[in-house]
Order: C-alpha cells, then structure tokens, then sequence
C-alpha cells in the first residue's frame, strides 16, 4: 500500500513540511501491518527507520540483564525510531505491538537528507526533531527526580 504525502501532513512533526518534501519523503515510505505481540524492532538490531503510527500502539520496553521496564507507550500521531538518526545505529529499546498496529517506515536517510538540505524547511524540521527529543530528556529528568530516585545521573 502506498503512503501519501497528505498521510504524512497529518503527524504533527510532519504537518509543516512542504509538499514537495512531503512528497519525497512519502514516495520512499512503506506501510506495515504489525500484529498483536509481534516485535516493531529489536534492541541491539540494526536501526534504519523511523516510524510513524497510523493505528494501534507500540510499546517501547529497555532491558538490563534479566529485568526490563516499559519506557514509552506510544499510540497514533507518534513518531518512534529516534535511535535510527545516529551513526552506528541500533535499537536502544524494543518495540512491540499491542494489538495489532498499523506504522509508516521512513528510512532514516531520507529523514537525514530532509534535516541536512539546509533550506528553510529542513532547519525547522531540524528543530522540531531535536524539541522533541529535549521534552523526552526533560521527561526522564524529571522521573529520574522524583520522590524516592534520588542518585547520580550520568546521561542526557
């Protein structure tokens, strides 16, 4: 199934875009049917997409050793595959559907390629990509300060 650039306009990092963008950016999309339980992406995988819901909900879950923790729960609208945008990169997480999902991968080069032209567009996609990557860390920040987590942090 094919993927529009007026699907893309509809995911808020996205909505601004112009369409020519749009419509590069759909042009090299592909639409995937996760189902129930099956994985979206693996931690320690290579990762060379990122991915837009559609439908459905992803569940993003870290592991030390034997004991894991949920570190996201995101559901239609959402943009998952930060870990994709770096050099080397692998999942940090794995990502899992809850009933069945339905996401739009785009490739991380093309995403790159977007943020890296230089044009108006690609700087302020820029710095709604790296926003929203701040309100992640200053989400962490703050369950890392709560009530009864006081320690050193070491990341971010």
């Amino acid at each position: 199934m094919t993927v529009s650039r007026e699907e893309l306009a509809r995911f808020a990092l996205l909505a601004e875009l112009p369409p020519a963008d749009l419509e590069q950016l759909a042009e090299s999309a592909n639409r995937r049917v996760v189902r129930d339980g099956e994985p979206l992406f693996v931690a320690g995988e290579r990762a060379a997409s990122m991915w837009a819901i559609v439908r459905g909900r992803i569940v993003l879950r870290a592991a030390v050793a034997q004991r894991s923790t949920i570190v996201m729960n995101a559901g239609p609208g959402e943009l998952l595959g930060w870990s994709a945008l770096r050099d080397g990169a692998t999942w940090l997480t794995t990502g899992r559907s809850v009933g069945d999902s339905e996401v739009i991968e785009l490739p991380a080069e093309r995403v790159l390629e977007l943020v890296g032209s230089g044009s108006p567009a690609g700087v302020a996609f820029a710095r709604r990509l790296f926003g929203l990557a701040a309100e992640h860390l200053a989400e962490t920040q703050a369950q890392l300060l709560g009530p009864g987590n006081e320690g050193p942090i070491t990341g971010g």
